[in-house]
């Protein structure tokens, strides 16, 4: 679930980000989207700090070094 709240949050802006653009200048739209983003973000950190409270733990993925 709070994968899915920051994935949700990342859209919101990206849209934001795309409708505040010169050639598409939708800024009514890109305010909104970025009042959405951060309504996500807010309830994400929520999400987040609940988790932790509970004794949630953080499992990171390896990060694959390429030497070249």
């Amino acid at each position: 679930m709070y994968k899915k709240e920051l994935e949700l949050g990342r859209e919101y802006l990206n849209a934001s980000t795309y409708l505040a653009m010169d050639d598409v200048a939708l800024k009514g739209f890109s305010a909104m989207y970025n009042k959405f983003y951060d309504l996500q973000w807010e309830q994400s950190n929520k999400i987040r700090k609940y988790l932790m409270k509970r004794g949630a733990r953080v499992i990171q993925p390896s990060i694959v070094v390429i030497c070249l």
